[in-house]
C-alpha cells in the first residue's frame, strides 16, 4: 500500500505539473496569435476606411456623368444617340462596379468586427484557462502535501 501511495505521489509530482506548464505554454502562444490577428485586422481596417473614402467621389463623379448624358440624349440625333447608349452604358458599368467595391469594403469591415468579436471571446477563454490550470495547480499541490503528511 506504501508503494502504492509512493508510486502515485511521483506520478502526481512529476506529470501533472509538466503537461499545466505545457497547456499554459500552449495558451500564450495562441494569445501572441491573437494579438498579431488583431494588428493585421487593424491595418485591413484603416485600407477599408482609406478605399471607401476614394470610391465615394468617383461614384458621385459617375452619376453626374450619367445625368449629363442623359440630359444630351435628348438633344442628339439617332447616330449621337447610339454613341451616348454606349456612353450610359459604360456610365453604368462604372456605377456597378464602384458599388461592388463598396460592398466588398462593407464585407471587410464586418469581417474586421467578427476578428475583433473573436479575438474578445479568446481572450475570455484564454483568462478561463489560465484561471482554472491555477486551481488544477493548487488543488494537486494540496493533495501531494496531502500524501506526503500520510507518508510521514
Amino acid at each position: 500500500m506504501r508503494d502504492k501511495l509512493e508510486d502515485m505521489e511521483t506520478k502526481l509530482k512529476s506529470r501533472r505539473p509538466e503537461n499545466l506548464q505545457d497547456q499554459i505554454q500552449a495558451l500564450k502562444e495562441k494569445t501572441d496569435q491573437n494579438r498579431e490577428t488583431a494588428g493585421g485586422a487593424g491595418e485591413t481596417a484603416e485600407s477599408a476606411v482609406k478605399q471607401s473614402a476614394d470610391t465615394q467621389p468617383q461614384l458621385d463623379r459617375a452619376l453626374s456623368l450619367f445625368e449629363v448624358l442623359q440630359l444630351r440624349n435628348r438633344n442628339l440625333n439617332r447616330g449621337d444617340a447610339e454613341r451616348l447608349k454606349n456612353l450610359l452604358q459604360e456610365a453604368e458599368d462604372m456605377k456597378t462596379l464602384l458599388q461592388d467595391k463598396l460592398n466588398q469594403i462593407q464585407g471587410i469591415e464586418q469581417r474586421m468586427e467578427q476578428l475583433l468579436r473573436d479575438r474578445s471571446d479568446r481572450a475570455g477563454q484564454v483568462s478561463d484557462l489560465l484561471l482554472s490550470a491555477d486551481a488544477l495547480r493548487r488543488e494537486i499541490f494540496s493533495r501531494a502535501e496531502g500524501y506526503d503528511i500520510c507518508t510521514s
